[in-house]
């Protein structure tokens, strides 16, 4: 038996073989309002950092709210990992409250409606940001654009390129980022603060990120190992 650090209820120890050994409420509820049940993609996840990081009580100063974060590694910043739908207000109160925090969102419920699209180059070159891309028409290996620089501001009309014709600098550049259409999208994480990465249940992650103000979001390729490494944690 022990104690939640939040609420100061009592909980139980949960140490089967099914599942990853954790502690919870002695009754299937939680102190906290932003809880879910925890799924093994959960306790998968959080796995991946000590022990004194995982469900960590974060508090609020001035207010004294409290709420449990999934992990907040040693700098400060948490992980909330999101496996249900979420609308806009939960998402807002949390990233008001948080501040410095990370999403990594179960992506599987949705693959199905993911399709992937061409490749982009790396955004932070020169050419890059001299770019406009128009959103994907499907899994096309090509996407229209415009260059900023050849237009007058403001203009109307643009004279359109077709990525066919850098397609030298955009494989030889490209690190990562693919554009991509979604079938019933969940677009309350377009409208997110903060980084938001989904996970495919691969060995790379994707930030769901626009390539640049002008262009639509696209997905970064991150390797899962090397996010978890950066943020604190290890495999």
């Amino acid at each position: 038996m022990g104690t939640c650090p939040a609420c100061g209820g009592k909980t139980v120890a949960k140490c089967g073989t099914q599942k990853i050994w954790h502690w919870a409420h002695g009754i299937r509820q939680s102190c906290d309002p932003w809880w879910e049940n925890e799924t093994p993609w959960h306790r998968a996840w959080k796995s991946y950092w000590a022990i004194e990081h995982q469900e960590v009580v974060h508090s609020d100063g001035l207010t004294g709210e409290k709420h449990i974060a999934d992990v907040k590694n040693g700098a400060g910043l948490v992980l909330e990992f999101q496996n249900s739908a979420m609308d806009d207000g939960e998402r807002t109160a949390r990233e008001s409250f948080y501040r410095n925090m990370i999403w990594v969102v179960n992506g599987l419920p949705f693959l199905k409606n993911i399709e992937f699209g061409a490749k982009l180059p790396s955004p932070d070159l020169p050419e890059s940001m001299d770019m406009g891309i128009y959103p994907p028409r499907g899994a096309r290996p090509e996407f229209p654009y415009y260059r900023v620089s050849e237009n007058e501001p403001g203009a109307g009309l643009v004279l359109l390129h077709s990525s066919d014709d850098i397609r030298e600098f955009v494989d030889s550049t490209h690190v990562g980022h693919r554009l991509f259409t979604w079938k019933h999208p969940r677009n309350v994480w377009y409208r997110s603060i903060v980084p938001v990465y989904f996970d495919f249940g691969g060995a790379e992650i994707w930030q769901l990120i626009k390539f640049n103000s002008r262009s639509p979001f696209c997905l970064r390729s991150t390797n899962k190992v090397e996010f978890i490494r950066v943020n604190g944690g290890s495999c």
